[in-house]
């Protein structure tokens, strides 16, 4: 196993390239950020309908309403799964930390 660090941005939002983001359920992403929806984190925080910046979507203020946002979605929308819960909010956490998300995947051996 490999655990790979995603490189983050300051700019816009990519938090939807990052690997974990990928792996978690569309549901669960779509509660995180939809590019052109509302009904997302960047919705709740009111961060416009064109480009979304980092300096909005994680706004460190904001943090308690995203997370709040996170755990209504998931429960009113997804089929509620404490783990789903837990894995969006670390993703969302790192992303706006700018900690590298860690992405275990499997490497494969080759014989010498």
């Amino acid at each position: 196993m490999t655990t790979i660090f995603e490189p983050l941005t300051t700019g816009t939002v990519s938090i939807q390239e990052a690997n974990a983001y990928k792996a978690l359920s569309p549901c669960v992403r779509d509660c995180i950020y939809t590019r052109g929806s509302n009904n997302d984190i960047e919705g709740a925080l009111k961060c416009g309908d064109d480009a979304i910046y980092n300096t909005c979507f994680c706004d460190t203020a904001s943090r308690s309403t995203a997370t709040s946002f996170l755990s209504s979605c998931i429960l009113t929308k997804c089929a509620f799964n404490a783990n789903s819960l837990v894995a969006a909010v670390t993703v969302y956490e790192k992303y706006c930390t700018l900690e590298p998300i860690p992405l275990t995947i499997p490497t494969s051996k080759t014989s010498s």
